[in-house]
């Protein structure tokens, strides 16, 4: 990964802008002459992500000078700081990383705090929602300007909170948003809402802290990218936490526990078969083919070969326990050791096949997104 970091302690001024487009030109001027000595990767490579992390602070910079004014509020900035960066995802097969691809770009803004007081003294809580939705718009408007030709309509798209939730508005999602008020009706919101289960303890945590959050129903894609956007709200300061996620965290975890549940269905049927006790080993047959790969599906970071593999380890362990079933009633004992056999033969000529199309590129998209 590259990352460009901006540290913003009271402002951007002027001369930090033309300081930073002096450089890119340079730079310009020396790649259209050819001129490649001396130039180094911070300058055609960091500049170019600094200038989207600086040009975010700054846009934030002059929309809030201008929103204030007609706001009658007074704010000055805290120190904050942001990231944005050339993302590396990494692809596991069964919680090993097999391959490492640099998908898009990341916008992070990690900190952005300001002192804000209204001219009257009154509540300063709806202004400061309506900056953090602006701001979080920001996180994908200003990249998109930057890296993308708004006159190409096929252009990929970024993603940030606020994105996320109008895209799940437009296409007839419920948005819910869950406070104090409504504080009996959360278990059965939440029950409505599909998101990963990380995002899910962070949203009940924050609840049981006392704040605000607003979430959308299910997952959008947008440009490659999957996953829901929600945001948490201190509803005393208006002060908030725009997210976006994706399940790009956790497969290994979720894939080392795949394995463990073939594992313990593999010991139940053999201890089962042994037994002579052939139904509970069909049952534990149908439990492999639904839940290992029910495991995987969802995690980004597992790729299609390991959600394959983990189907016909599924099915194999239906075919044991069906196999068995059969041969306890004497309609051939033989299915319980075929079908294994044929199935592992056709995980091998798909794992091949797999290999091959993934050597040639295939199954590699681009993705642009931010949060």
């Amino acid at each position: 990964e590259y990352i460009a970091t901006h540290v913003d302690l009271q402002g951007i001024s002027t001369a930090q802008l033309q300081t930073l487009k002096d450089r890119l030109a340079a730079t310009q001027a020396k790649l259209t002459a050819t001129q490649n000595t001396g130039l180094t990767k911070e300058d055609i490579v960091g500049d170019v992500l600094y200038s989207a992390v600086l040009s975010y602070f700054a846009a934030n910079q002059g929309e809030s000078h201008i929103a204030q004014r007609t706001a009658g509020i007074v704010e000055y900035r805290k120190p904050s700081f942001g990231n944005f960066m050339a993302s590396a995802k990494t692809l596991y097969w069964f919680g090993i990383p097999r391959n490492v691809s640099f998908p898009g770009l990341l916008m992070d803004i990690n900190r952005y705090a300001s002192i804000v007081v209204a001219k009257d003294n009154s509540s300063t809580v709806g202004y400061m929602k309506r900056s953090g939705m602006l701001l979080s718009a920001n996180e994908n408007l200003i990249p998109e300007k930057l890296f993308t030709n708004s006159a190409d309509p096929n252009r990929p798209q970024g993603v940030s909170a606020a994105k996320a939730l109008t895209l799940a508005g437009s296409q007839g999602q419920k948005i819910f948003t869950l406070s104090a008020q409504n504080q009996a009706q959360h278990q059965t919101l939440l029950a409505q809402v599909t998101i990963d289960p990380q995002a899910m303890a962070e949203i009940q945590n924050a609840l049981a802290a006392g704040k605000e959050v607003t979430v959308h129903q299910a997952p959008i894609t947008q440009s490659g990218w999957t996953g829901s956007g929600y945001i948490i709200t201190d509803p005393a300061t208006g002060a908030g936490a725009y997210k976006i996620t994706g399940g790009a965290n956790g497969g290994g975890l979720i894939t080392a526990l795949a394995i463990i549940v073939i594992l313990a269905l593999a010991s139940i049927q053999f201890l089962a078969i042994l037994g002579g006790f052939a139904i509970i080993a069909a049952v534990a047959g149908v439990a492999g083919l639904i839940a290992v790969p029910a495991l995987l599906i969802g995690y980004y970071d597992t790729d299609i070969l390991t959600v394959l593999s983990a189907r016909v380890i599924g099915v194999t362990a239906l075919a044991i326990g069906v196999g068995s079933l059969l041969g306890s009633i004497g309609l051939g004992v033989a299915i319980a050791l075929l079908l294994p056999v044929i199935l592992a033969l056709a995980a091998l000529a798909a794992a091949i096949v797999y290999s091959l199309l993934a050597s040639c590129g295939y199954g590699r998209r681009s993705l642009y997104r931010v949060g």
